[in-house]
């Protein structure tokens, strides 16, 4: 994990190497399929815990 902090610090630092691609370099770069699993595993288990919570609120 300190690899991958360390590497998205260093691209959008003014001395790092891969400034000067843009904004949609760095979406391509962080957005990846890995990201995007992560993000809908944990949306669909917020999704579970909120309803649970509603439901037993009511």
């Amino acid at each position: 994990m300190h690899c991958r902090s360390r590497k998205l610090m260093g691209d959008f630092t003014h001395t790092g190497e891969q400034h000067p691609h843009g904004f949609f370099w760095a979406l391509h770069d962080v957005v990846t399929p890995e990201n995007f699993t992560i993000a809908l595993i944990a949306g669909i288990i917020g999704y579970g815990v909120f309803e649970l919570l509603r439901k037993r609120l009511q």
